[in-house]
């Protein structure tokens, strides 16, 4: 897990006055000090052993019902984004540090079992139910109370088919195993 910060936490700490100072810390031990201001974010840190002072614009953008949110301008491509990643001695947007999300790293299986999860948790099923394996197996829950039947049976289907895919993955992988 990357180092991040994030312009939403942070714009918390400035709240109606024009300057905050904080401390953020990860839970590795590293800590980042930061001095908030309405344009701009000032953060000085230790990086393998060299103190670093970056200075970061913030953009101001309203929201839907009042109020406005605090964005990072990216030091590299200018982009605005609410967080921002500590790699390679500087903070930089998830797309110029190289970095993806771990969804983006799953194979078919993992998609195919999380839909199975998903759709298990809909129809309330606790999670330690699920590790039992019945996330896979052929059960289906019962209606969870004050749930619509209408909604109930649109996520056995989404069910079932998603319990289909996963089998025929794992039908598949079995094949190429076996030859």
């Amino acid at each position: 897990m990357h180092r991040s910060i994030d312009s939403f936490a942070l714009s918390c700490f400035l709240g109606n006055s024009q300057q905050a100072d904080a401390v953020i810390s990860w839970p590795d031990g590293a800590a980042v000090r930061v001095l908030i201001e309405r344009e701009r974010v000032v953060l000085g840190y230790e990086y393998r052993g060299k103190s670093r002072l970056e200075k970061l614009p913030l953009e101001w953008r309203p929201r839907g019902y009042g109020g406005e949110n605090a964005y990072f301008m990216c030091p590299c491509c200018g982009g605005r984004y609410r967080k921002l990643y500590l790699c390679g001695g500087r903070f930089q947007c998830r797309k110029c540090s190289g970095l993806n999300y771990p969804t983006q790293q799953a194979g078919k299986l993992d998609v195919a079992r999380r839909k199975v999860r998903r759709e298990l948790k809909a129809l309330a099923v606790p999670p330690e139910r699920m590790e039992d394996g019945s996330d896979v197996d052929g059960w289906i829950p019962e209606k969870p109370r004050g749930m619509h039947y209408s909604t109930y049976y649109r996520h056995c289907r989404k069910l079932q088919q998603a319990r289909r895919e996963w089998y025929a993955l794992i039908i598949r992988a079995a094949r190429a195993l076996l030859g």
